[in-house]
Formats: structure tokens, C-alpha cells, sequence
């Protein structure tokens, strides 16, 4: 049923919505918390005996048991848990304009607790931001540390195999606490260097059309492509980048290739492509093939 008693030891926070008139009187007293089905990993990890800080909720009022909402981590006596609309930072680089990032991040790793599965790393580079993302300014994150956790057990040969230095690249998720929690991709790549992860101009921002361009980078584990943009080829009705031509002779990270592996597989690096571009988010520097993606022979 993935649920567990808890004895409640202090209410640190009140979030806004909360209707209880006395939300401190369930301190000392036990109480069963419920919730777990997206974060089973976290469930499976916790033992009889751990701290936990957890943001939960209420639901019915004629259950007598609480829903997991937003977050749960292992914790010390005394630590600090993030108050809803807290201005400080909640970790070294994660203030209130990061919170809700959802994306990827790379960065050299900094530290690791390979037993707590938890990490920190000063980011280089943002180069994913998801479409659910709530951040204002994911970008801030570059030159900041990040604290990031609750590693899942398939992810954890990496980080055992990691060093101080290595630099890391992993799918991260913020939905409370003072940690990013480590979501799909955890993985050592090569340090950074200047156009790994190229940035859109801002008046290319929102474009939807079609594009000529030539492979210089493949990623075959994420599927992606970095181009060369030689020509805009068309700008579709449903385009908001006010020039779209601000990005000939730029390079761009070109995704979405899931449904299209077959013609991706079958793209090296120096082959001219058109294909069919979408801008979707507008804080990220990906785009997405979006139709007739194909090579172009020379």
C-alpha cells in the first residue's frame, strides 16, 4: 500500500491553502502518511527509525491519513526544511527564481555521498529546460552550486564511479526541500567547452518552420544533434521569433527524434539536413523536429 506511520515530531511550515485552525497539535503524536506512488524510490530507501522532512496534505477530511505533497528526504535533527514563498536561498545557488526547474543540467561534481545517493555540482551549462518547468530564470543556475539527491538505484554506478572534478550531466526536478531530485538521466560527459551547448538568439525565440543546416555534433545516447543553420528555408503561420533569420550561421540543438530513429541512426556528423523546426519552450535553447526531416545530398 506504500504507506507509513509517522511520529510527528515539530510542523516546521504552514503553506497558503491550509485550513487547519491548530496545525501544531499533531506534534508528539503519530499520524499515517500516504502518497507514495510517484516516489517509490524514496519509499523504498526509507527505513524504521529515519528523520524525514516531508510537505504533505490533507485530502479528505473523513480520512485520518495525510498525502505526500511536493517532496520527502531523510534529514538530521535540526535541519532546515524550504518555507513556501521564502525569499533565502533553500541550497548554495537555489533561490526562489529556481524553484520549480524542471530540465537538465551539466556541471563539474563538486561533492557525493554515494550512500545517501546525493551530490552537488557547479552547473556549466542548462542545456534542457522540460516544457512543465516552473522556474523564472533556469539559467541562473550557471556558475552556482546545485545540491542534488535521491539518486535512483539504477543511476548509482555512475555516482560511485564519479571523482571530484568529473563533470556530470542529469535530468533534475525541483518539487520542494532544498534539493533537485535526480530524474531520468544521470550520466559523465566531457568538461564543457565553448559551443557544446549552443544558446538561441532571442529574436529567434517561438519559430516554427523549416530549416538547411549541417551536422558538427551527434549524440547518439539522448538522440540529439547540434547544426549548423545555413538557411531558413521557410517561417510557418504559427512562428512567433520576430527574425528568423537571427539564426544563419548559428548552431542548435536539435531534438525529438524518438518517433524518427530510424532517419536519425542513419545522420552523420557533416550531413546536410532540412527539417522541420518547433520552439516550444521558450526558456530553453532546444528546438524539436517537428516534420520532413531528411538528408539533403550534396
Amino acid at each position: 500500500t506504500l504507506e507509513m506511520s509517522v511520529q510527528v515530531s515539530k510542523v516546521r511550515d504552514t503553506w497558503r491553502g491550509s485550513k487547519a485552525e491548530k496545525p501544531k497539535r499533531i506534534e508528539g503524536k503519530p499520524m499515517m502518511l500516504a502518497g507514495f506512488w510517484n516516489r517509490k524510490e524514496a519509499y523504498h530507501n526509507l527505513k524504521v527509525g529515519d528523520r524525514i522532512e516531508a510537505g504533505m496534505k490533507h485530502i479528505s477530511l473523513r480520512s485520518n491519513h495525510m498525502s505526500l505533497e511536493k517532496f520527502v528526504r531523510k534529514t538530521e535533527a535540526g535541519g532546515r526544511m524550504m518555507k513556501e514563498g521564502d525569499e533565502t536561498p533553500v541550497s548554495d545557488g537555489l533561490t526562489k527564481e529556481l524553484r520549480g526547474f524542471r530540465g537538465m543540467l551539466v556541471g563539474k561534481l563538486v561533492k557525493k555521498d554515494v550512500e545517501r545517493g546525493t551530490f552537488t555540482v557547479k552547473v556549466d551549462a542548462v542545456p534542457r529546460v522540460w516544457k512543465n518547468n516552473e522556474s523564472k530564470k533556469p539559467k541562473s543556475f550557471i556558475g552556482r552550486n546545485a545540491d542534488a539527491g535521491e539518486v535512483a538505484s539504477r543511476l548509482l554506478d555512475t555516482l560511485v564511479v564519479a571523482r571530484v572534478g568529473d563533470t556530470l550531466e542529469f535530468g533534475a526536478l525541483h518539487d520542494g526541500g532544498e534539493h533537485l531530485r535526480v530524474v531520468e538521466l544521470l550520466r559523465k560527459v566531457a568538461p564543457v567547452k565553448p559551443g557544446d551547448y549552443p544558446e538561441l538568439p532571442d529574436s529567434f525565440r517561438g519559430f516554427r518552420g523549416l530549416v538547411v543546416g549541417k551536422v558538427v555534433k551527434k549524440d547518439d545516447h539522448l538522440m540529439e544533434l547540434v547544426v549548423q543553420i545555413s538557411e531558413v528555408e521557410k517561417t510557418f503561420s504559427k512562428s512567433t521569433a520576430k527574425e528568423a533569420n537571427s539564426i544563419v550561421g548559428k548552431t542548435v540543438m536539435l531534438t525529438g527524434f524518438w518517433r524518427r530513429k530510424e532517419d536519425f541512426h542513419k545522420i552523420r556528423v557533416g550531413d546536410i539536413i532540412r527539417s522541420g523546426i518547433e520552439h516550444q519552450q521558450l526558456l530553453s535553447d532546444h528546438v524539436a523536429v517537428i516534420e520532413e526531416f531528411q538528408k539533403v545530398e550534396k
